[in-house]
């Protein structure tokens, strides 16, 4: 925060001295609260059929825990036509096996099911002192005369579709029989929810049931509603004496049709690419620009491809005849001189089910055809190599926070489509904050949304600006700054407090019942924070927490996001990376520097780490902090990691440096989640938005990532005169883009969502170009002096490929581009920095560039988009890279 860097490096020793001598402390057994272990059934009776006239074997199931509790057993019948276990009294059934009565018919079209429910009671659990299992036994009785009855293994499941002329609805069964029979099936349509007086689905007769519009009604009006599906699974066996056929019944699938008002938009998974060609090149016929899209809705998509003038998307000319999803370039390009064609094409997804609008169209991107001249410049200044096989850290995005006090500025959708919105600043990571106000945050909601919390800040938008953010792909985190006043010991929102031992599950369920209510909303989020800097002791929202009270927090009330406060698994939805997560992602709390010592204790506990998805530090005070190869090993057995030698922060998050690893399996995400540097007085204030002073901020971002090789960089108030969008004040217009914006802009845009990996530098100044910018980070100095310049790479993967767990098995082959970031700072004063004059980038051999993409930002141009000079070999190329320029260039993958 704007306010507090100035006194954190004085109190950093201090309060590092308090959190090593926390770290000594034992948690008092009295003080952990656990609930009853659920049972862990380790085997039971299978599903199986018998003969009519044997002996009926014994039920059983084998079940343990290990926390001293005791065991109980409920076996029940059930009942298909009651939908209802019937509880059986007979003198063995609270144990762990049960004799079922003789069976001396069959159940027409019904196995005999019964179940055992397992109960483990533990009175000395502080928790829930209850937890139950269930196992389900399912039994056909057949004689053997006859052909056996088959035993479904998956009944069909429910289903649902909006209507639309591709609709498809899967619905399938699994049966199985112990004879020589061969089993068929046939599908029927019932008139409702009971498995009789079915209509036969024509040709419907395997395991699996595609349900397309024709099942319904022509009419599309009448198409809308419940349907009903079941089927007949008849066992055919040629060898039995008796009857040779005998069939059993399924449940019943229960599908759902609905009808969209208007149709769907279409969504493009792949926008139409650029390419480059030189000056003489035949082009191909095969060589087009392509797109490719889908409609949700199942409607037919159709398509009309345009040429312009300029790099827009809209203004062009209609190409005749270009109706397909690629078009041919050789019928417009011609490489007979220098120049750019731009195509792009518009998708329309036509829906006659829709009651209203029967067509939604969409426009791609405009793809930039580039005829140039094949002459290279001669290199003066740097060689670069990229190195694939230096793999670093996966690197998810860029960002910054919107900050709800109320002497902050108020936030427009302008802003958020300056700052999220790919083609103009392009960044993918939002922090808001959780609002304490009241227990119940229900309430404390419908006050933030009514603008009676924030004072004069308007904060109607809330959920709107996180549903943009989510719209564009990008990922939203929320921190709490404190719990509600009534559960902290200091009964104040201020610092000061803690967290009440007894209100650990209060505040779980409170952040659990936020993310519900986000999701509710339409705006659901990508993860949550325990809080907000717990080691640092604020005159304003604050609350602190030791490392060990940030480890038994999550030790009480585990997973909060995926297992509710029964202990039953119910996970809360969340979004990111543009599509839905089964889950939202937790976070410990944010420390406000040393990231080790204070997550140290949560990461030896292997429950406490399970219940961990993310760690969030800043790095007010801390600096540099690269990590070692060391490992965990729980070689007490007793869920306690210990190193294997000094201890080293790399335990619970592995070193990738060199891509020795295949991947980081077992390693947590590393968030930098605040940091902010100003001129900490209003004289110096008006310097923070001037160019000459972007180059402290981009060395911190080379610092978090580059350096510490985290996973992600936000900075505080994104809104603000000395961060990326101006608010009005110390010279800044509001709403107006800063160069911190710009700045921020080359990682977003060209970073986000990829895989660090090495550069090797040769040749002039190639010393100063692996420096690392440590100048500000302990905010000892305002203005900048590291003047060396900054080089990063990073890959794209195709889809399906995940950098994270898959790293060191990554190949040429399945990247799609290389990205290069890159700067050449002053000093504060615009004294000093090199011109490197013409780099040559060398990607790796088999690399063929396709197409390449370079954004300039000076203190003259904002994101001037060039063209790059490529080799003939189209595996390198050359950058121009002046004293106090941003370039970013990406090369897309041939």
């Amino acid at each position: 925060m704007h306010i507090k860097h100035i006194t954190k490096t004085a109190a950093a020793l201090l309060i590092a001295a308090l959190v090593f001598s926390a770290c000594t402390m034992a948690v008092s057994e009295t003080e952990k609260i656990f609930d009853a272990q659920m049972p862990e059934v380790t085997d039971s009776t299978a599903s199986f059929s018998y003969k009519i006239g044997d002996t009926l074997p014994p039920l059983s199931v084998t079940a343990t825990v290990t926390d001293g509790g005791t065991l109980t057993y409920q076996w029940y019948e059930y009942d298909f036509e009651q939908g209802i276990g019937i509880p059986k009294d007979n003198a063995n059934v609270d144990k762990s096996t049960f004799n079922p009565p003789g069976i001396t018919v069959e159940k027409q079209g019904r196995p005999y099911r019964y179940y055992v429910e397992i109960t483990n009671t533990n009175q000395a659990a502080t928790g829930r002192k209850q937890k139950a299992a269930t196992v389900n036994i399912d039994i056909s009785a057949y004689d053997p005369n006859n052909a056996q009855m088959p035993r479904i293994t998956r009944q069909p499941s429910d289903g649902g579709s909006r209507l639309s002329p591709r609709m498809a609805i899967l619905v399938s069964i699994s049966a199985e029989v112990d004879d020589d029979g061969v089993i068929s099936y046939q599908w029927y349509k019932a008139k409702g929810n009971v498995a009789e007086n079915g209509t036969p689905v024509e040709n419907a007769t395997s395991s699996a049931l595609s349900l397309g519009r024709e099942l319904f009604d022509t009419d599309p009006v009448e198409a809308e509603g419940v349907y009903y599906f079941f089927a007949v699974a008849t066992n055919t066996n040629i060898k039995v004496t008796g009857r040779r056929e005998t069939q059993v019944i399924s449940d019943v699938a229960v599908v759902t049709v609905t009808r969209s008002p208007d149709a769907d938009e279409p969504i493009i998974t792949l926008q139409p690419q650029g390419k480059i060609l030189f000056i003489g090149d035949t082009v191909p016929a095969t060589d087009t620009v392509s797109v490719t899209a889908d409609s949700e809705d199942g409607g037919d998509l159709s398509y009309q491809w345009y040429r312009n003038t300029e790099n827009a998307n809209t203004g062009g000319t209609a190409i005749s005849g270009a109706t397909d999803a690629s078009y041919a370039l050789s019928a417009s390009v011609s490489t007979g001189q220098a120049g750019s064609y731009y195509f792009y094409v518009v998708i329309t997804n036509t829906n006659d089910a829709a009651l209203k609008n029967k067509t939604k169209s969409i426009t791609s991107a405009a793809a930039k055809i580039t005829v140039q001249n094949a002459s290279i410049p001669t290199a003066a200044g740097v060689d670069l190599a990229v190195q694939f096989d230096k793999k670093y850290q996966y690197v998810r995005g860029f960002g910054g926070m919107d900050v709800a006090w109320a002497n902050f500025p108020t936030y427009s959708m302008e802003d958020y489509e300056n700052m999220f919105n790919p083609e103009r600043l392009g960044y993918n990571l939002l922090r808001i904050m959780v609002p304490p106000n009241y227990t119940d945050i229900n309430r404390t909601m419908e006050e933030l949304l009514a603008n009676k919390i924030s004072g004069s800040m308007d904060r109607s938008n809330y959920y709107e600006f996180v549903k943009l953010v989510n719209n564009y792909g990008g990922y939203v985190l929320a921190s709490p700054w404190t719990p509600p006043a009534a559960w902290k010991t200091n009964n104040s929102v201020n610092g000061g407090g803690t967290l009440r031992t007894a209100n650990y599950q209060d505040f779980a369920d409170y952040l659990r019942t936020y993310c519900q209510i986000m999701a509710d909303h339409g705006a659901p989020i990508y993860a949550v924070a325990l809080q907000n800097e717990p080691t640092w002791v604020a005159g304003y929202d604050g609350c602190e927490y030791t490392p060990q009270e940030n480890r038994d927090w999550f030790l009480r009330v585990g997973h909060f996001t995926t297992r509710n406060n029964k202990g039953d698994y119910a996970p809360v939805p969340g979004y990111g990376g543009g599509r839905p997560q089964d889950f939202v992602r937790t976070m410990g709390g944010e420390s406000h520097n040393e990231i080790a010592l204070f997550h140290e204790p949560a990461m030896r506990n292997q429950t406490s780490r399970n219940a961990i998805d993310i760690i969030g530090a800043h790095i007010y005070g801390a600096g540099p902090r690269h990590y070692s190869n060391a490992t965990l090993t729980d070689t007490a057995g007793n869920g306690e990691w210990a190193p294997t030698g000094a201890w080293s922060p790399s335990t619970w998050r592995p070193k990738v440096e060199g891509g020795t690893g295949t991947g980081d399996t077992d390693a947590k995400e590393i968030w930098m989640t605040e940091h902010n540097i100003n001129g900490g007085n209003s004289q110096a204030y008006i310097l923070d938005s001037s160019w000459n002073y972007v180059w402290n901020f981009m060395n911190d971002v080379d610092l978090v990532i580059r350096h510490n090789q985290e996973n992600a960089f936000i900075w505080w108030s994104s809104k603000r005169f000395y961060s990326m969008i101006g608010d009005g004040s110390y010279s800044t217009t509001d709403g107006a883009i800063l160069p911190r914006g710009y700045g921020l802009s080359h990682y977003a845009r060209f970073a986000k969502e990829t895989g660090m990996i090495g550069v090797q530098a040769s040749g002039y100044l190639a010393d100063d170009l692996t420096k690392v910018s440590v100048t500000n980070i302990n905010n000892t100095s305002y203005t900048n002096t590291d003047t060396s310049a900054k080089i990063t790479a990073y890959v794209s993967l195709r889809d399906g490929l995940d950098w994270r767990k898959q790293r060191g098995n990554i190949t040429l082959d399945d990247i799609t581009a290389i990205s290069l970031v890159m700067y050449t700072p002053t000093k504060s004063d615009g004294t000093d920095g090199y011109d490197l004059g013409n780099v040559k980038v060398k990607l790796p051999d088999g690399f063929i560039i396709r197409d390449a993409v370079l954004m300039r930002s000076t203190s003259n141009v904002k994101q001037q988009m060039e063209t790059v000079p490529i080799n003939p070999d189209r595996n390198t190329a050359y950058i121009n890279l002046p004293r106090s320029n941003i370039v970013s260039v990406r090369f897309t993958k041939q």
